[in-house]
């Protein structure tokens, strides 16, 4: 089946298709239709930054659809300036100043779970400087790096760890 067949069969926005294929399990998936343009996020919600809508383009499917618009995050001493956009399974961080000016990374999941118990963007680690890469895809190890620590995954301990830098 193409991916223009499996379009036509939904009627409205993010509806979930079932795809059976010969000696497999069925997968549900989301498909928008059609993908809307910047700055619109689905139906509801926009993106202030195009690298934001550009993330959300490429990990929509990890991310679900969207809970908020992009929305600048208030300005404290010793943190990096940027916005935010909630998702239901995770958020999209742009930096907007430093070295990093200009970065958007998403962070889902289950790591993104563990970021929001360490207070997220707010707590030690900071921004996501990276996205979400295997160290070790024979163990299932991943890791997110952010601006003052990491978040490592092991897939098959189902075991988080954060190390912060200079620790």
């Amino acid at each position: 089946m193409t991916l223009t067949s499996l379009r036509s069969l939904a009627s409205l926005a993010f509806t979930t298709v079932a795809l059976i294929a010969a000696g497999s399990a069925a997968m549900a998936i989301d498909l928008p239709d059609p993908l809307p343009k910047f700055p619109y996020v689905g139906k509801k919600h926009t993106a202030t930054f195009r690298s934001t809508w550009e993330v959300w383009r490429s990990r929509q499917m990890s991310l679900r659809q969207s809970v908020t618009n992009e929305f600048n995050l208030p300005s404290r001493p010793n943190m990096t300036p940027g916005s935010m956009m909630f998702f239901v399974n995770g958020a999209i961080y742009r930096i907007n100043s430093g070295v990093y000016a200009g970065k958007t990374f998403a962070v889902t999941g289950d790591v993104w779970k563990k970021y929001q118990s360490v207070q997220g963007v707010n707590g030690r680690l900071g921004f996501p400087i990276g996205g979400l890469n295997f160290l070790d895809a024979a163990l299932g190890i991943r890791a997110q790096e952010f601006e003052h620590g990491r978040i490592y995954y092991n897939l098959t301990l189902k075991r988080y760890d954060i190390q912060y830098h200079g620790e």
